[in-house]
This record gives structure tokens, C-alpha cells and sequence, in this order.
């Protein structure tokens, strides 16, 4: 289908970014938003061993409009995420933003037991996993492989008891860098007249607050001061004229209130509420146009919606390419890396209006695809891998269906 300027608007494009790329017009995309390779090498593909390359990212400068946003996921490893950062800034991007923060709940520990790979080289442990005594299943570390009720055995492994290898500690966040192509105007405001870019559409993506959740006050109320007030010490208020809007979007949004102390009330150990992902996709609708699952990383019911008929694959349903045979259930979208569809929706309403056109150069499993559609936004997609690019095909359209089915 060709749409605005020639553009293969709401298509997937089967084939290597660098060269789809080349094929769009320039200054004809309003917003990139995308999930590219890491540079990670421990998920065993090929495409994720290295970063996206500084010519592929000067095409997506190209194509993109002036002052029209870049939103790119990363890893937090400060090797990925300087190097990919440095890319995009050589590409000619703007990148003078504060990244956003995704933190989530369900990482897993990949982190080697350095008293464990002791005993293994001093052979007190098998290599691999195998049942002790007791009938209870131990597994011996391999990277891929964790430890289960095993203790330390020689002096020497006792002496490193509790130490691991480097510093891995369990994954709860990943980066979303904020770049911008520069743009041709003198003021945000004058190039915002243009053609409606260099800005981003915060009052849509504000957290809904729920009334008396405030923790220090009524609902809609802010704190103009400190001090005697009516002849007593205390705090002063007043209505808040943008308070029936939400919370004002901060750099960091939180899947499963992972910032809670164990509670959803009004109490000050509800943090989440400030950057609830979940609650902004329930007030804008997200939640009820597809079946999502209150998860960081998207559950069965999500990353399968639309691929019936295809065949099932084991992939890790943590989402994070960590293999491992007691840990891997066979799924029908086995894109390893799947990122949830209500994540990619906040960044597309950030980002752009309706009627947008919106560009993930690496679409993988289609999530960014899905979410533009669900928002009445046109997209374009690039996918190398075949069977990702079949499988993003087939949850594309069960997104027509559900519009349907509500209609």
C-alpha cells in the first residue's frame, strides 16, 4: 500500500534495514521507535551480536522529518548503551535528552557463583546437571544454568562463599534513548508552526492519579508553600489546575508496581503510581483494544495473540534470551526478545499524532506495528529474519479483528 509521498505505509518490509532504508524518501517519517539489536552475544543470534551500525543510523536520520524523534530501546550494560548513544550522535541526531527508564519486576540473575565454578575446576561438582541424595534437582552453572541448593565445598570456594563473577545483578530496567533529528527552525515553537515536530505530547502520556491517592493531600491539590498558615505551622494549598490531567510524565515508567512495598493503597510505600505504565494503558484504552497481560515482559496470551497455526518453538517467556532447557516452553511467537505492546504505545503517543507515520527499522515479532495500528497511526516495518517477519504478519491482523469485534 503507498501512501503519504510514496511511502509503503502500514506494510512490513522483508529484508536487511540498511537497504529498505534506502528506498524512503527523505524527511517523510514523523517518528522512529524501535528495539534494535543490543550488541548483546549470550542470546546465541546472529542479528543481536552487534549494534546497529552508524550507516543504518544515518539513514534513519535521513528519512526522518525535521525535529521528528528518535525513541530507541538499550540495554543498561554501559558498554551497549555508550556505544549506541555515540552512534546515533555521529549519525547526526540530537542527543541532548535524558533517556526514560523501563523498570520491571521479572529479570532474571545471570550472574556466575564464583565458589560454584571453583568447586566445578577442582572437581567436587559435576559439570553438568544431575540429581543429588536427596531427589532434588541441582544445576551446576554454565551461564545458562542456575544454582539449586548446592553449597560450597572446598576451602577455597567456601572462602569466596556469596561472591560473583564481575558485576551482574538482576536485570529490572532497560534504557529508551531520546534522540532527535535537529531541526530547521530557531525555536522549538517555530519549527513545532512548521510541521508540528520538536516536541513531544506529554499531557498525553500523564498518569492517571485515582482520587485520595495523594500522598500528602486531597485529590487535585499541590503544595504552593510552607509555614504559618491561619496562625498555625503547616502546609499551604491549592487546587491544582492541571491535576484532572494525570501526573506529569517522568523519566521513568514502571511495569507490575514494581516500586511498592507490598501494597497498592494510598500509603507513601505506593510509588509506583507516579510512572504506572499499567495505569496510563488502562485510562487510555490500550488495555481493553488488546489482550494484555499485567507483566513487564509479555506473557503467553500477548506474543501469541494472532499466531495461531504457526509452529511452536521453545523461546524464554522472561523475554530476555537467557536459554536454558528447564526454563523454555514451546510458543508460537519465539522472537526472543518481545517487548509489551502498552510500553510501545506510551512512546508512539509521546512521539506522534494520529495519522503519523511511524518507522521501526528492526520490527522483529511486530510489536511496534501492532501498537501504531491500534492508535491510528500508519507504520512501516523492517524485519531481515523470515520467520520473525511471518509471524509479525500474523499478529498484525488480529489486530483488525479485534477492532471488529468492538465495533
Amino acid at each position: 500500500m503507498k501512501g503519504k509521498k510514496g511511502l509503503p505505509i502500514n506494510r512490513i518490509l522483508l529484508g536487511d534495514a540498511g537497504e529498505k532504508l534506502k528506498n524512503l524518501p527523505s524527511n517523510s517519517i514523523d517518528l522512529i521507535c524501535c528495539d534494535p539489536p543490543y550488541g548483546y552475544s549470550f542470546i546465541g543470534k546472529d542479528w543481536d551480536k552487534a549494534l546497529v551500525s552508524l550507516d543504518i543510523w544515518k539513514e534513519c536520520f535521513r528519512v526522518l522529518k525535521d525535529g521528528a524523534f528518535a525513541f530507541v530501546m538499550s540495554a543498561p550494560r554501559q558498554d551497549v548503551l555508550s556505544e549506541a548513544i555515540a552512534r546515533l550522535r555521529d549519525a547526526g541526531f540530537n542527543i541532548g535528552f535524558s533517556s526514560m527508564f523501563w523498570a520491571y519486576a521479572s529479570g532474571f540473575p545471570k550472574s556466575l557463583n564464583i565458589s560454584k565454578s571453583v568447586d566445578k575446576q577442582k572437581g567436587f561438582l559435576p559439570k553438568k546437571s544431575s540429581w543429588d541424595g536427596g531427589g532434588k534437582k541441582s544445576y551446576i552453572f554454565s551461564h545458562n544454568k542456575v544454582y539449586k541448593e548446592v553449597k560450597a565445598v572446598s576451602e577455597d570456594a567456601k572462602a569466596l562463599a556469596g561472591s560473583y563473577g564481575g558485576f551482574q545483578p538482576k536485570p529490572a530496567v532497560e534504557i529508551v534513548i531520546v534522540a532527535m533529528k535537529p531541526f530547521s527552525e530557531k525555536t522549538f515553537a517555530a519549527q513545532a508552526l512548521k510541521n508540528g515536530k520538536a516536541i513531544t505530547w506529554l499531557d498525553d502520556c500523564r498518569i492517571p492519579i485515582a482520587k485520595g491517592d495523594e500522598p500528602h493531600g486531597g485529590y487535585g491539590k499541590e503544595v504552593i508553600g510552607f509555614g504559618p498558615f491561619d496562625n498555625k505551622g503547616g502546609v499551604k494549598w491549592k487546587e491544582s489546575p492541571a491535576a484532572h490531567l494525570g501526573r506529569f510524565p517522568a523519566n521513568l515508567l514502571v511495569s507490575d508496581e514494581t516500586l511498592n512495598h507490598g501494597t497498592t493503597n494510598k500509603s507513601d510505600s505506593y510509588f509506583s503510581r507516579y510512572f504506572d505504565l499499567d495505569k496510563w494503558a488502562v485510562e487510555k484504552g490500550v488495555k481493553d483494544t488488546f489482550p494484555f497481560l499485567i507483566c513487564p515482559k509479555p506473557g503467553p496470551g500477548e506474543r501469541n495473540k494472532g499466531c495461531e497455526g504457526l509452529e511452536r518453538k521453545k523461546v524464554d517467556e522472561q523475554g530476555s534470551g537467557y536459554h536454558s532447557d528447564w526454563q523454555q516452553k514451546p510458543s508460537r511467537n519465539f522472537h526472543p526478545t518481545v517487548k509489551p505492546t502498552k510500553l510501545m504505545s506510551y512512546l508512539i503517543t509521546l512521539g506522534s499524532r494520529p495519522g503519523d507515520v511511524v518507522l521501526d527499522p528492526f520490527v522483529g515479532s511486530g510489536t511496534t506495528c501492532i501498537a501504531a495500528k491500534m492508535l491510528n497511526r500508519n507504520y512501516i516495518g523492517i524485519e531481515k529474519e523470515k520467520e520473525y517477519y511471518q509471524i509479525a504478519i500474523k499478529r498484525l491482523k488480529s489486530v483488525s479483528k479485534i477492532k471488529q469485534e468492538r465495533k
